[in-house]
C-alpha cells in the first residue's frame, strides 16, 4: 500500500486455559491459542495506489473479503512481521487546511505471525 507513514501491531496474545484441579492452593494455567490482534496502516488517502484501491473497494462496494489478504510490515531493511489478514476497517477525515486527507486501514490478523530478522 503507497503513501504509508506509519503501522502499527496491536492485541497480539495468548489466551490461557485454567487447570487447577481440586486440591491446589493455587491456581494455574496453561497456554491456549494466540490471537494474532489487528494491524492498522496509516498514510495518506491517494486514489491513484492500487493497494488503497483495492482495500477501499471493499467497503465501499460493502462486498467482504472473505479470504484473508498477504501482509509484510517491515520494521527495518531484513527485518518484518509476515501474515494474513482480513480487512476490517477504515478511518479517514479531511483536516482543516490541509491539501492531504490521512487514511487508516484495519486488518484481523488470520493465523501466525511470522518474524524474519535477517
Amino acid at each position: 500500500i503507497g503513501e504509508l507513514k506509519s503501522w502499527d501491531l496491536d492485541g497480539v496474545t495468548i489466551e490461557t486455559i485454567d487447570d487447577t484441579v481440586k486440591g491446589d492452593k493455587h491456581r494455574t494455567f496453561l497456554g491456549g491459542l494466540a490471537d494474532g490482534g489487528t494491524a492498522r496502516l496509516t498514510g495518506w488517502l491517494d486514489g491513484a495506489d492500487a493497494g488503497q484501491t483495492v482495500v477501499l473497494g471493499y467497503f465501499m462496494a460493502a462486498t467482504p473479503q472473505r479470504a484473508a489478504v498477504a501482509i509484510v510490515l517491515t520494521v527495518s531493511s531484513g527485518k518484518t512481521f509476515s501474515f494474513n489478514g482480513v480487512p476490517i476497517g477504515i478511518s479517514t477525515s479531511s483536516p482543516d487546511g490541509s491539501a492531504t486527507d490521512p487514511v487508516t486501514l484495519s486488518f484481523k490478523v488470520s493465523g501466525a505471525i511470522t518474524k524474519a530478522w535477517a
